[in-house]
């Protein structure tokens, strides 16, 4: 199916040309809607914006926690470096 690119779950691809007239004509603005959003695969594609947007904010949580770290592990560096640079000066004295 890929390969012929069919779009099987595409409802333009599968009407008729009297079942489109008929879905056309008799159908009310919320089926058409509907309609055209999944014809035009925007549905899809505002479910994986969404999916994207999800990821990005868990991304960015992610991101600031790390950054948090870092700070409290800069911190322990600095703690130990100058522990460090106080017993070196003992051992010179």
């Amino acid at each position: 199916m890929k390969r012929l690119l069919l779009q099987v779950d595409n409802p333009i691809s599968v009407l008729t040309q009297d079942n489109a007239k008929t879905f056309l004509f008799k159908c009310d603005d919320g089926k058409m809607f509907k309609f055209f959003m999944r014809a035009t695969h925007l549905e899809e594609i505002t479910r994986e914006y969404a999916s994207a947007l999800q990821e990005k904010d868990l991304a960015e949580e992610l991101l600031m926690d790390k950054k948090e770290q870092v700070k409290v592990l800069e911190k322990q560096v600095n703690k130990w470096e100058k522990r460090v640079m106080v017993r070196k000066y003992i051992l010179y004295i």
